[in-house]
């Protein structure tokens, strides 16, 4: 029931670039194994990159949160045990890997790459040296995206908290 939900959606927000990358940006977030802790404090976050990476206000990116905040309970209202929200991610991240997705993704990251600044570049090759940050969960992303390992000069910081 669930993962039909889930499918329904994505394709409901198969032409808006801000909702799925918000569905994206919550199934790539860490999440304890407990019953869903840690879901409610990624939000902020989420907002957060949504401002940096589509250039929203504050009040648009609340609202896109409030939206994902209901959509996503839609699904977890059927949760039966604490491991369900890992699926729920896989279902998420799997969708996503479909070509038609990937495709606008790409276009995203190219978007966000014309933009950067040489400093952001060098910035995540320093971050890929910092052993206190968390580089693997970018080529998590990274690979959810592509369908394959990233090249760490090559990609652009999406989550500017990891």
């Amino acid at each position: 029931m669930s993962e039909e939900i889930i499918k329904e959606l994505i394709k409901k927000y198969k032409k808006d670039n801000v909702m799925l990358d918000s569905i994206l940006q919550w199934a790539l977030n860490p999440t304890s194994m407990s019953t869903g802790y840690g879901i409610k404090e990624n939000y902020p976050y989420i907002e957060q990159n949504l401002i940096i990476a589509h250039e929203l206000t504050p009040s648009e990116a609340e609202k896109s949160i409030e939206t994902l905040k209901l959509e996503c309970d839609k699904f977890l209202e059927f949760k039966k045990d604490k491991y369900d929200i890992g699926n729920y991610q896989k279902i998420i991240i799997d969708e996503l890997s479909k070509p038609e997705y990937v495709k606008l993704f790409e276009n995203l990251l190219l978007k966000r790459k014309k933009k950067s600044s040489k400093n952001a570049i060098r910035f995540l090759n320093i971050y890929k040296d910092c052993p206190i940050k968390n580089y693997p969960c970018l080529n998590v992303q990274y690979n959810a995206i592509y369908g394959e390992e990233s090249q760490e000069d090559e990609i652009i910081i999406l989550n500017p908290w990891v």
